[in-house]
């Protein structure tokens, strides 16, 4: 069985160097050459074959989301900020794309309300469940009451998250515009690339669908 130690932040920094040795950020990636690498590097841990789809892809992001995680680690925007990255899912799902850190936040910041919308569907849905097998009279009043609550409180959840990003989104544009008004020049393209209008989110974000490696 392939399985990735669980690690974050400062520690994986040397792996995001070390991607960086092999990729570039700008780069479209197959998965294919993702999984070239991590092999050539020893760090998907177990035999090749036999391995099913299932663990390869469970592998895959794992350790996509280590490099991530090395990628914006503290010391690393404090030291070398334009070498911030974030390894994303290309919206059909057969492909990785190596985006500067900034307009890798704007997308994800994009792709947030489905996200959210989608687990709270999920919740109601639960809860119709949950209040639909149990006799309502038979439970505490305490029990009771927070149940007949709990889909004010999953909307209460919804709108503070996405108050809570829209001001996110908001300081960060605000910042961008007065890096741009200072006209200056990075020399890895990091400042460029935050600069740039990020494309439109798809609706089909691809997350989901991480493909089979040829």
């Amino acid at each position: 069985m392939t399985t990735m130690p669980r690690t974050r932040g400062s520690i994986n920094e040397p792996l995001a160097t070390l991607f960086l040795e092999t990729f570039a950020i700008g780069d479209t990636i197959t998965l294919a050459d993702f999984d070239k690498w991590g092999w050539n590097q020893r760090l998907y841990v177990g035999g090749i074959n036999p391995i099913s789809n299932d663990e390869m892809n469970a592998a895959r992001t794992a350790l996509r989301l280590r490099v991530n995680s090395g990628a914006n680690a503290a010391q690393r925007q404090m030291a070398d900020p334009d070498l911030c990255f974030s390894v994303e899912v290309d919206v059909h799902g057969k492909t990785y794309e190596v985006r500067p850190a900034p307009r890798a936040f704007t997308l994800a910041a994009k792709k947030l309300p489905k996200a959210i919308g989608s687990l709270l569907l999920t919740k109601r849905k639960q809860l119709k469940i949950l209040l639909g097998s149990v006799d309502m009279r038979v439970l505490p009043g305490n029990v009771a009451l927070a149940a007949e609550r709990m889909d004010d409180d999953l909307s209460e959840y919804e709108a503070l998250i996405m108050f809570t990003t829209a001001q996110a989104v908001q300081k960060f544009n605000k910042l961008v515009r007065a890096i741009d008004r200072l006209d200056l020049k990075g020399t890895d393209g990091g400042i460029a690339a935050m600069l740039e209008k990020p494309k439109p989110a798809d609706d089909d974000d691809g997350d989901d669908d991480e493909a089979d490696a040829a």
